[in-house]
């Protein structure tokens, strides 16, 4: 019996899988397949067959068994497929060689694995036209080597077959379901393969062929799904967005204070009786709260624990996994088993949504407002200015202020998230991270103040009005956490830069604006406003923070003069109980200090994952053995640029950069902005678009990639690159 796609009756059984799909997509407009026919076993008539065939077409002779391209039961390459077949003998001899295949040796070991009786299988056999394309390959609905939710693409130019056989290494690409391209073929198999996939009910493994501006698809069938081992989000951990701000492993004492600070911030001070109202009807709602704490220190670095960033940021309003992504710098890992938000945390959620929505509409009562207010009416200079410092006092102000900065942080991702729902929506499936960075880029104008704030001027505006209008991000120093005295000082000596010599790159963005509509230059201007107050907090806490330095450093310096330490810096090698202890009893603590100094010693110097499962192991020294590779970060800051590499660990280390150098950091804060501004772009292993070097990149029309694991290592210093700062792709044309 010989069956076409004007059969629309046929069961699976009669036709085999790969023919009974063929029928099913045939059906779809937008789809083109093929023609083809199929022959069943149980009617093999060659007169018929030879009346069906076209002369001069050329044929692909293909099985289609009944236990073939099934869920769970592909059979892929088991049987047989024979391609540019014109003779016509030739092809009834291929289709008598398709029917013998299911006696072969491999088949039967194949089922036989499997438990199933080969009496049950029955083949049929498709006669298909032949395409020849200029490019044809294999598209995945999802990635089958991790099991993320995008679409893996391979290709190759001419005849599919040499990826499915193995035989050639494809061209492979990785594209999002929302992705939008200049490439008319890859946007047609993006559209194709959310049909399918919808059709289908399933992820599917796609055979395709492109020519002369037409999409084929030549089979689907259901993919073999990846089943990874999934890990509880509270067994992974994560240097994102940590190691922008501490990128180094922090002293003994710089650790314990660190501790008192964020594992007893609060913030409660600024709410006015409307919140103290909302936190109290919240409270009442019972929440799970994370098992464990975070960040902990390994090896002296810091890391974030998953479920801790989940907790506190992946249930505010508008935040998922992918918001959470861009704004970090990171890829939620595929085998975490992330679980429904629960209801309560639903409810929450919802609340604070419409409370956000209300706030974007009357900006004059918004939480940036209302919190700038209560920081001014709070804090006073006297903080700064009074002497003898007062270590309690200072340390209750740290608190309070880390946990402004927290809610502030938080209310940073629900503005990136509802734009992030606008732009989806208006732009459907165009919608991908290059809208999200354009967007973000608006709105920067620095014209009006060209100084970078951190500069002395900009200290002192600061003093006098915490919440200056016009004032951005801060200029800050490298690992600006630690306590022990730091080289930035030693940077700007050796440069010959102050920084009240670093102006911004200012520009006019009236033209660029034009492309963007009212919305998104309103949801833009609400973003760069909560980045403000955020990056204000943080200044004001590391003011503070220097403070306690200079407190503890005040007592080391003591120390020393009445012979208990040799040096001042022995001091940062002791907690906090350590050095009142010391001071009250006259304890000698020299023994674990010197044993503390040589540990601290060797963290600096080790290479360390940037997320690790359950247990924290070191990296091996290694490089890289890929050549001619496209690398893929995150788009932070717009732009391209072409540049020689230049790896740089701390900023001190940065004499010599030029605009002709892009610079390779493992991490970066507002402490890297002189190097930032002399450079023609800058890459790091870390950090997302809500960083804080992404914020000043962006004022500063910068190109900035974060997220690419491990380039320090990759790249050499000298080699030519260049990066796109809005796809956050890096390309490299030699990696040896």
């Amino acid at each position: 019996m010989i069956i076409d796609f004007t059969n629309n009756k046929v069961k699976q059984e009669q036709v085999g899988g790969k023919f009974y799909n063929l029928i099913k997509l045939n059906k779809i407009l937008e789809i083109n397949i093929p023609d083809a026919f199929c022959i069943t076993q149980e009617d093999f008539n060659k007169n018929k067959i030879l009346q069906r065939l076209k002369p001069g077409i050329c044929y692909a002779v293909r099985s289609s068994a009944n236990l073939e391209d099934l869920p769970g039961l592909s059979a892929a390459g088991m049987f047989e497929t024979f391609l540019d077949l014109q003779d016509h003998e030739e092809i009834l001899s291929k289709i008598n060689l398709c029917f013998e295949a299911v006696n072969s040796e491999r088949v039967r070991a194949y089922f036989k694995n499997r438990n199933i009786p080969l009496k049950s299988l029955k083949m049929s056999v498709i006669v298909q036209e032949m395409i020849f394309p200029e490019k044809s390959g294999v598209l995945f609905t999802r990635n089958p080597v991790n099991g993320k939710n995008e679409l893996l693409l391979e290709m190759v130019d001419g005849l599919g077959e040499q990826v499915v056989s193995g035989k050639t290494l494809p061209t492979r690409i990785i594209l999002n379901s929302y992705n939008s391209s200049d490439d008319p073929m890859l946007n047609h198999l993006v559209e194709n393969a959310q049909i399918i996939k919808k059709i289908m009910k399933s992820d599917q493994d796609i055979e395709w062929a492109w020519k002369k501006g037409k999409l084929y698809i030549l089979q689907s069938r259901p993919m073999v799904q990846y089943k990874p081992k999934l890990f509880h989000p509270e067994e992974v951990w994560t240097r994102a967005n940590i190691a922008e701000i501490i990128p180094k492993p922090l002293t003994p004492l710089s650790w314990s204070v660190f501790r008192e600070v964020i594992f007893k911030s609060y913030r409660f001070g600024y709410y006015s009786l409307f919140d103290r109202l909302l936190t109290n009807v919240i409270h009442v709602i019972p929440r799970k709260h994370s098992k464990i704490t975070s960040p902990q220190s390994f090896s002296g670095h810091l890391y974030l624990n998953f479920e801790t960033i989940f907790n506190s940021f992946g249930k505010e309003p508008f935040v998922s996994p992918e918001v959470l992504e861009i704004g970090l710098g990171f890829r939620v890992p595929p085998d975490l088993n992330i679980q429904d938000v629960p209801i309560r945390d639903r409810i929450i959620r919802f609340i604070k949504s419409v409370i956000f929505l209300v706030e974007n509409l009357i900006p004059s009562i918004s939480m940036e407002v209302r919190l700038t207010k209560s920081i001014t009416k709070r804090l006073s200079g006297d903080i700064f200015t009074e002497k003898p410092l007062d270590l309690e006092k200072l340390l209750d102000s740290c608190r309070l202020i880390f946990g402004w900065h927290i809610a502030a942080t938080a209310r940073n991702f629900s503005h990136l998230g509802f734009l992030m729902k606008y732009l989806k929506f208006k732009k459907k499936r165009h919608y991908n991270q290059e809208s999200i960075v354009s967007v973000l880029s608006l709105n920067n104008d620095n014209s009006k103040n060209d100084h970078i704030p951190g500069s002395e001027k900009s200290r002192e505006i600061i003093e006098q009005d915490f919440y200056q209008k016009d004032l951005d991000s801060g200029q800050r120093n490298w690992n600006e956490f630690e306590l022990a005295p730091n080289s930035m000082s030693n940077y700007y000596n050796n440069n010959g830069t102050s920084p009240d010599s670093i102006t911004a790159k200012s520009g006019r963005q009236e033209e660029r604006k034009k492309h963007f509509s009212v919305i998104e230059r309103k949801l833009s201007k609400r973003f760069q406003k909560s980045l403000q107050l955020r990056e204000n907090l943080k200044y004001l806490l590391i003011r503070i923070y220097q403070q306690i330095g200079k407190y503890y450093m005040a007592v080391g310096e003591q120390l020393k003069q009445n012979g208990t330490f040799s040096k001042m810096e022995n001091i940062f090698y002791l907690e906090i109980n350590e050095v009142s202890s010391l001071i009250n009893e006259d304890s000698n603590k020299s023994e674990n200090i010197l044993k503390r100094k040589k540990l601290y010693q060797k963290q600096l110097k080790m290479k360390i994952p940037h997320i690790f499962y359950k247990e924290f192991r070191p990296l091996p020294s290694r490089t890289a053995k890929n050549h001619n590779e496209i690398l893929q970060g995150v788009g932070c800051s717009a732009g391209i640029a072409r540049g020689f590499a230049k790896i740089v660990y701390s900023p001190d280390q940065g004499t010599g950069i030029s605009s002709a150098n892009i610079i390779i950091v493992p991490a970066a804060d507002p402490g890297w902005t002189p190097l930032l501004l002399k450079s023609a772009g800058m890459i790091s292993e870390v950090g997302g678009v809500l960083s804080h070097i992404a914020t000043i990149a962006r004022e500063n029309k910068i190109p900035l990639v974060t997220g690419i694991d491990n380039i320090t290592n990759l790249l050499k210093n000298g080699k030519e690159i260049q990066m796109d700062g809005l796809t956050g792709k890096v390309s490299i044309t030699d990696l040896d």
